[in-house]
């Protein structure tokens, strides 16, 4: 199962002749530049929303020495992570661009994180790439004869009446058009009932239903791919989760701006872009739309939710799973950890505190978690490997982001199970490769 040969997967970018951006000079220059867009982020999300007791500023010589002192050393690792140009690869590196490197630049802005909390993240990320290192392509050969155009027809239907279906039952076909209001049908949401296992399909699609939108561009299926796009849009308006809008979005653009040579790199470019956007925003014009999606909610709060997670299991008892896979063995109702964290953090018990990585290996493992999880996640990810070996660079920008996304904001468990990563296996070896292009219809 586990095979090196893997060309898709395991191809560097710094085989043969090193390109530009192989180049350590401007690997450091980027990654040190990435460090301090983030450290001035901070500065800036922390003013904006200082109120939420989420954030606030705060130098000490100490602390932020650390905070360097942790980037420096990791910049040898990182620059082995981001030459690879593996599907894996590519999440990890977008994990360490959204959540390891925001976490460190956090370090410097919070001396009242304790010095154990430090090392059991630099520790958590120290296994996590160690250990993707190591192990290694997985390619599972029973699960080649899964390649089936009438599989990857029978799933985008299946995930697209589902969708419909739930709609119907719940919201009778409700258009939302608005991206940014989206709370309150949020909320309501939490209330929408479907029969089994239309409630896990219709989990399935959110993400599920943007990998095949590209794969149907990808093969110019371009009126599958427009009544696809409304589907989605129409799941979209059920519970106004934006990432069911945003990863077909950006899998589109990578789609169009990527054709070959896809690699790390160009998630650490665009990422350094996208923060010098955010910062001109908030210095030039006073506003905060750009770090309001972006630095605010996809990286700080996160962040600062590893810490209230931390803290919380400090006088509470961890939760061994209870809450996720041994929760039909429970006999004691327990009160869902993600509210409980949303009334610790800020006071409230109606917001949803989701959180995965390190919150999610310490609130069920402790300690144990930060070494289990780390090996764990990148056995998974090696599995993603096998599974997407020999697609097209196209289409891997959709998964990347579908992938990272979902590991970023839920625990594994959920993400396997209800959010389709596992699911997702089963269809990247469906998906038709060069060989059977013609065959596809």
């Amino acid at each position: 199962m586990n095979d090196p040969s893997l060309s898709h997967s395991v191809s560097r970018v710094t085989a043969g002749r090193p390109v530009w951006y192989a180049s350590w000079p401007l690997f450091v220059v980027m990654m040190i530049g990435y460090k301090i867009l983030v450290d001035l982020s901070y500065e800036f999300v922390a003013d904006a929303y200082g109120y939420q007791n989420l954030f606030y500023n705060g130098r000490e010589f100490s602390a932020a020495f650390l905070s360097w002192f942790f980037i420096i050393f990791s910049i040898p690792i990182l620059k082995f992570l981001f030459d690879d140009r593996s599907t894996s690869g590519n999440v990890l590196a977008l994990l360490t661009l959204f959540s390891f490197i925001p976490t460190i630049s956090a370090f410097g802005f919070r001396p009242d994180y304790d010095v154990m909390y430090k090392f059991q993240i630099g520790l958590f990320w120290l296994v996590f790439i160690l250990a993707w290192a190591f192990i290694g392509p997985i390619r599972f050969y029973s699960l080649t004869k899964l390649e089936s155009k009438s599989i990857f027809w029978i799933v985008a239907f299946i995930l697209s009446a589902s969708v419909l279906i739930y709609s119907f039952i719940n919201v009778g076909f409700r258009l939302h058009f608005n991206l940014i209001d989206v709370y309150d049908i949020r909320t309501e949401a939490r209330s929408f009932i479907a029969p089994f296992p239309i409630n896990y399909l219709v989990s399935y699609a959110d993400n599920i239903l943007a990998v095949i939108a590209i794969f149907l561009i990808y093969r110019r299926k371009y009126a599958w791919f427009i009544l696809l796009i409304l589907i989605i849009f129409v799941n979209f308006s059920i519970t106004g989760t934006k990432q069911i809008f945003f990863v077909p979005a950006i899998g589109l653009i990578g789609y169009f701006f990527i054709k070959n040579n896809f690699g790390s790199h160009i998630f650490l470019i665009s990422g350094l872009m996208l923060l010098i956007s955010c910062i001109f925003e908030t210095a030039i014009f006073g506003s905060n739309i750009l770090h309001n999606f972006f630095t605010y909610r996809v990286i700080f709060i996160p962040v600062e939710l590893h810490h209230e997670y931390y803290q919380y299991f400090q006088t509470h008892d961890l939760l061994y799973y209870s809450q996720s896979l041994l929760k039909m063995f429970s006999y004691v109702e327990e009160e869902n950890i993600q509210f409980l964290m949303g009334g610790y953090s800020i006071g409230d018990f109606s917001a949803r505190a989701n959180n995965g990585l390190f919150s999610d290996a310490y609130m069920n493992l402790g300690v144990v978690g930060v070494l289990i999880y780390p090996i764990i996640l990148a056995v998974y990810l090696r599995i993603l490997d096998g599974a997407a070996n020999g697609l097209p660079d196209r289409i891997m920008p959709v998964i990347v982001i579908y992938v990272a996304f979902v590991l970023l904001g839920m625990t594994f468990t959920s993400a396997l199970f209800t959010s389709g990563l596992l699911p997702l296996i089963f269809l990247l070896y469906s998906l038709p490769r060069k060989s059977s292009e013609k065959n596809f219809s």
